[in-house]
């Protein structure tokens, strides 16, 4: 594995080949979008802009650790956002229209953050304004795991690891 940047970028461009010769183009470029932009780079954003924010507020180290916690919770309801999504279409798709719910209401909850008054009474706003925001990825999160896990399911040449690998290399970078 030659270890220069062309090296390096001429292996990924080889092993994103591979992925789109076995899916489609279209399913591999989602999934780079959806990893990279959604679980990766707004995620983390997500996190590291908390403190700050919490910070400029006036807010203690005790009622931001709180509300961050209460952020980081939308993660542990992915299940349940699982089961309505299977349970309750949107215009007979289970997943497409929660996809575009969650990418209106992230924006939303952004945009609200920012016209929260800067002091501490509009701490709780800010909580669940930021819960939405944890909450809107992890649903895209978990719906896009479903979708890549049924085509995984149903792939019989054997490239499902390579494509698991892809998501995670997506996520991390």
């Amino acid at each position: 594995f030659p270890c220069t940047p062309r090296g390096i970028a001429g292996e990924i461009s080889h092993f994103f080949a591979g992925l789109t010769s076995v899916y489609t183009a279209r399913f591999a470029a989602w999934i780079t979008i959806n990893y990279t932009l959604v679980k990766g780079m707004s995620y983390l954003g997500i996190l590291y802009v908390q403190l700050p924010y919490f910070k400029g507020l006036g807010l203690t180290g005790a009622q931001y650790q709180k509300l961050m916690n209460i952020s980081l919770m939308a993660w542990s309801l992915k299940p349940a956002f699982g089961v309505l999504s299977d349970t309750v279409p949107i215009l007979g798709y289970h997943k497409r229209y929660y996809v575009v719910l969650c990418c209106i209401l992230g924006p939303a909850a952004v945009a609200c953050v920012n016209l929260l008054p800067r002091d501490p009474s509009a701490g709780n706003a800010a909580g669940a304004l930021f819960f939405l925001l944890m909450m809107s990825v992890a649903t895209v999160d978990l719906l896009g795991e479903g979708k890549y896990s049924s085509i995984l399911a149903k792939d019989k040449t054997g490239h499902g690891p390579s494509m698991v690998t892809w998501v995670w290399m997506c996520y991390g970078t």
